[in-house]
């Protein structure tokens, strides 16, 4: 007996590919609108000086207790040691929306596919 596409785990992953894709799209302009704005208000400071200290090789890891890998990925995209906001925030928001699609990934293989979107929304 033949299950229908849809039902064999090929064809859930096809599905979940193009929700994916779909969520990864909304998330990029759902949080493009706060770009202006900041995505972590209260910590692009910290963030920046952390990624300046962690590109100039003198990474205090006294003060900088919860960010100090994320420092160590920024500061590749600044050799020189003088962090852009605008490119940091940018480069938020593109791991925001990925992590929206890899939520909805995950509960795509997890729950109903009529419910895998609230994962993603909460």
């Amino acid at each position: 007996m033949e299950l229908p596409e849809s039902r064999t785990r090929t064809g859930r992953w096809n599905q979940a590919w193009w929700g994916a894709g779909a969520f990864f799209v909304v998330a990029l302009v759902f949080f493009g609108f706060f770009f202006d704005y900041g995505l972590a208000v209260f910590d692009e400071g910290i963030l920046l000086q952390g990624i300046q200290l962690e590109a100039e090789g003198r990474m205090d890891f006294a003060k900088f207790c919860h960010y100090s890998s994320q420092y160590r990925w920024f500061a590749l995209f600044f050799p020189d040691g003088q962090p852009n906001l605008e490119v940091v925030r940018a480069v938020w928001v593109v791991i925001r929306s990925a992590t929206a699609a890899l939520i909805f990934l995950i509960s795509a293989m997890v729950v109903p596919k009529r419910w895998a979107w609230v994962p993603v929304v909460l």
